[in-house]
């Protein structure tokens, strides 16, 4: 029962409260469940898996998308080199099958790229070293972006090609794995095939397919995601299938011909200058992601550490969703954050929902990662076998994060334009130290939190004015008075600032008494109003 209430529960009422108008009946309301999915987070207490920064995880994601479009930009060159360096394998022995034997049955036959130490000079294949060969097709500058020289030859050595194409592979799936909420075993068995597009009254949505070690119902699991998971799915495809073409000379055993038209995305090294252990793996036994972590020592230009440094901002942004970091030495500032494949998930789950599920804004500063899985999750859209275990994590973080907002309303972070009497009036059932308050006020309806420019919206129900493309009526700037729902985030005084700046500087450019004019000028004195309330209160 224990396990159940903790993931399962909350899913399955959600699932009844969606489905009330054709059943008849719910449960509970979705106030109600919130307050549950609330006691269920602080039931699961420290197993509660660490929520990434947004500073930190807007990093990562930034170094392994430039480095996947790195890849996709010299695709060809890189496949070119690879064909080169294999062939001339080939050439060594008389084929490349053969090169496998030999190597198999202990023949000793010189390889091309030889990689020798000390004092002697680096093998050639023909006349050419292979830092002349990475010359020669282009690659010089996308190595020295990504892969370490040798410290013994102070150069690159055919493994440096494996070393690239590794890193590739490991950072394309955890690109997956921060699109799609998946564990690392679900992305460790996507094949080439996985991405389809799928029609819904969304239009085509993207939907990853794949093998599951989860229970039957699950056994065909698909994760929706976003049109940029081809930036991922491209260079993995493209090594995937250099890779089988030497799986298939190195005789490895059970690989189908249904595996070489359709290869598994994580496929092991499989060429001929490397070590012959993974050559007599079974081609259904596939390798493992590796730990995150080790990322940070196995690829050493993959990340600035110094931009994986726990701040004080960091700090409180993750402490907000996991609180007992707090006695946790390894989350200090100063400390480089931990990342982990399955902070990749939560995480996700909780930008996606940071702001509420919403229409046009939901894209906003890491706030969702993308409008189509945002709508497709948050209107409950599940004519599709989702996975169960994705999909009851969406719904527990979206109460969650709901609350977490919510119990931050009272602080003095949050001001209302309206003065402090239609503050109180917003938070009257919260308590800045009883959490029992702000279940109450969560359970009747009368509290509600979604984010904007300035800081928070506290109206029920949909607003036509979002304040987010716009926040002239959220803070006056059309000439009324502000919105009595409008909250204003202290913290936000440096951005409005440089907004503000920004927008003097595009009206002094535009024409006076046009549409746009009009439009910047009111923007201008919402602005100014947001920095006058909080100045004075």
């Amino acid at each position: 029962m224990g396990k159940y209430l903790k993931s399962e529960l909350i899913l399955d009422l959600d699932r009844l409260l969606h489905a009330k108008e054709s059943l008849g009946f719910s449960l509970l309301d979705e106030s109600a469940i919130r307050i549950l999915a609330k006691s269920v987070s602080h039931e699961t207490g420290s197993n509660q898996t660490p929520y990434i920064p947004s500073r930190i995880w807007s990093y990562q994601l930034f170094r392994i998308h430039e480095c996947l479009e790195d890849y996709w930009a010299n695709r060809e060159s890189i496949e070119d080199c690879f064909r080169y360096c294999v062939n001339a394998y080939a050439a060594k022995a008389g084929g490349l099958s053969n090169w496998y034997k030999d190597k198999r049955s202990h023949k000793r036959i010189d390889p091309p790229f030889a990689n020798r130490t000390g004092n002697k000079k680096t093998g050639k294949c023909g006349s050419l070293t292979f830092d002349d060969v990475v010359t020669q097709f282009g690659l010089a500058d996308l190595f020295e972006k990504w892969v370490n020289r040798s410290s013994v030859e102070k150069g690159w050595s055919v493994k440096s090609l494996t070393s690239y194409l590794g890193m590739v592979q490991f950072v394309g799936l955890i690109y997956v794995i921060n699109f799609t909420f998946m564990r690392k075993d679900e992305c460790n068995s996507l094949r080439c095939d996985c991405l389809r597009w799928v029609e819904t009254e969304f239009g085509l949505v993207p939907v990853i397919h794949g093998e599951t070690t989860k229970t039957d119902p699950d056994s065909d699991a698909r994760w929706v995601t976003c049109e940029d998971i081809e930036v991922a799915l491209e260079p993995l495809i493209s090594i995937a299938r250099l890779r089988m073409a030497c799986a298939v000379e190195s005789g490895i055993t059970n690989c189908s011909a249904e595996d070489v038209k359709n290869p598994r995305l994580r496929t092991g090294a499989y060429e001929p200058w490397m070590q012959t252990t993974e050559e007599r793996l079974e081609y259904s036994v596939a390798t493992n992601i590796p730990n995150y972590l080790s990322a940070y020592k196995k690829y050493e230009k993959l990340f600035d550490l110094n931009q994986l440094r726990i701040t004080e901002d960091d700090l409180q942004m993750a402490l907000l969703f996991s609180p007992y970091l707090l006695n946790d030495p390894r989350y200090a500032v100063g400390e480089i954050w931990p990342l982990a494949h399955h902070q990749l998930r939560r995480t996700g789950a909780v930008n996606m929902h940071a702001s509420g599920v919403s229409d046009a804004s939901i894209q906003l500063q890491l706030k969702h990662l993308n409008r189509m899985q945002t709508a497709y999750y948050g209107r409950n859209f599940t004519r599709l076998n989702l996975s169960q275990d994705t999909e009851a994590m969406i719904v527990q973080t979206r109460y969650d994060v709901v609350a977490r907002e919510l119990e931050r309303l009272a602080s003095e972070r949050y001001v209302s334009p309206r003065g402090q009497s239609r503050k109180e009036e917003i938070v009257s059932f919260v308590s800045r130290t009883d959490f029992r308050t702000l279940t109450k006020a969560a359970q009747c309806g009368d509290v509600s939190f979604r984010a904007t420019r300035l800081g928070g919206c506290a109206r029920l129900g949909h607003c036509d004015y979002g304040g987010i493309e716009a926040i002239a009526r959220c803070s006056g700037g059309d000439g009324g008075a502000p919105c009595a729902d409008a909250l204003f985030d202290r913290t936000l005084e440096q951005t409005v600032r440089k907004s503000l700046s920004s927008i003097e500087s595009q009206l002094a450019a535009e024409v006076a008494g046009s549409v746009r004019e009009r439009a910047l000028a009111q923007e201008a004195l919402g602005l100014r109003n947001y920095l006058e309330v909080i100045r004075q209160r």
